[in-house]
């Protein structure tokens, strides 16, 4: 159909060089033009589309072709144009203008590994004075061992001579008991307070240069990234990874290493000296404690999930208010002032809720903790007593 038309306006003569006719007068000059001119246009469309129509037609049938083929033309071109189509689909609903904030809880992915090729590189720099650290809280585990050794020597001399009443007590001799543990005593305080001084120092100094160089590679590889992730992840999160993220691992370091490192070495420690002591006491010690370990453990996996929750969610808070200072014009010019102030309320009791929660949670562990260990000494004291049996 369009081949016919254009070649009908091809052999038609130019409707501005046929004439006019009589000039009629000025104000319907414009207006009779027009309609002559509409006239003889679809005239000379109709005439010389029925000229071309039976030129090209061999009966009816070919204008049974000529739809047949216009139907054809638009399947065809729906078909290859199939791609073009774009499927749409309404976005989630989010309440407020946290779009792009992440749901503590709610985010994805499996299992994080902890990398310790590139833990190791971070450490090893720092390996003289980590050895010297852990020497020096071995040391402090060890006087904590015999330091209660030494009390108790120190109570049973007492005992004797508070048994032998005032009158009978000889000053010399009890000046001279007293003194070798006293001064024994004496000597492990002050060589406690040393070496704890030792590897809290060189504790200190290697958590605070390895927090450095984690948060200089760490802004290194965040200012390097495509303009894409920026898109993806909020300022406020980057922020709290450069500066939260690096000193939970700075104190999770130091404490893993002083307190790890001691209550290992007390563990081993007060085993031997309660073998020693009593061995059927540390038989029954050790069967129920790894009841009890197995216990905390799962409580504990509790409460690091909802430490991990809590966490979040003052992120999430953090980057409400980052972000309101930050565009704080466009906070001003849209008077959102109080609805700002009325989104950091939510979100900050939101993270004071988890935190009252995760509180709550350590308190059960502590007390359970206290009890079970309260109890194994209490049973033990019963049990040497003959107060009740072993079973």
């Amino acid at each position: 159909m369009l081949k016919l038309l254009l070649s009908g306006y091809r052999t038609c003569q130019p409707v501005c060089r046929q004439p006019l006719g009589q000039l009629r007068p000025r104000g319907k000059l414009l207006t009779t033009a027009r309609n002559t001119f509409n006239q003889q246009t679809r005239n000379h469309l109709v005439r010389s589309g029925a000229q071309q129509a039976v030129r090209t037609s061999r009966g009816g049938s070919k204008i049974v072709q000529l739809l047949l083929g216009g139907t054809a033309l638009t399947v065809t071109v729906g078909y290859n144009c199939r791609k073009w189509f774009v499927h749409c689909e309404a976005a989630a609903a989010t309440s407020g203008r946290l779009v792009g904030h992440k749901t503590p809880g709610a985010e994805g992915g499996g299992t994080v590994r902890f990398d310790w090729g590139k833990f190791w590189s971070y450490l090893r720099p720092h390996l003289v004075k980590l050895v010297g650290a852990v020497l020096a809280a071995l040391a402090v585990a060890y006087f904590n061992i015999q330091i209660p050794n030494l009390l108790g020597v120190v109570v049973n001399t007492l005992s004797k001579y508070a048994r032998a009443g005032m009158k009978d007590i000889d000053t010399g001799s009890f000046v001279e008991d007293m003194k070798a543990p006293s001064f024994r005593l004496f000597g492990m305080y002050l060589a406690q307070a040393g070496f704890t001084f030792v590897y809290i120092f060189l504790l200190s100094q290697i958590g605070e240069q390895m927090a450095a160089k984690i948060r200089q590679d760490l802004f290194r590889q965040i200012i390097i990234q495509d303009l894409e992730f920026f898109d993806e992840n909020r300022t406020g999160e980057l922020v709290n990874r450069l500066t939260a993220d690096v000193q939970d691992f700075k104190s999770s370091f130091k404490q893993c290493i002083s307190q790890g490192l001691r209550s290992f070495a007390q563990l081993i420690g007060g085993g031997v000296s309660l073998f020693l002591i009593s061995p059927q006491l540390a038989s029954i010690a050790l069967v129920s404690v790894p009841a009890a370990v197995a216990m905390f453990s799962f409580l504990g996996k509790s409460l690091r999930a909802l430490s991990k929750r809590s966490q979040a969610q003052s992120e999430r808070a953090t980057s409400v208010s980052e972000e309101a200072l930050s565009n704080i014009r466009t906070v001003r010019a849209s008077a959102s002032e109080y609805a700002e102030v009325e989104l950091f309320r939510q979100e900050t009791d939101r993270a004071a809720e988890l935190s009252e929660q995760l509180g709550v949670g350590i308190a059960v562990f502590q007390s359970l903790t206290n009890l079970f260990l309260n109890g194994m000494v209490l049973g033990g004291h019963f049990m040497s007593t003959s107060s009740i049996s072993a079973g």
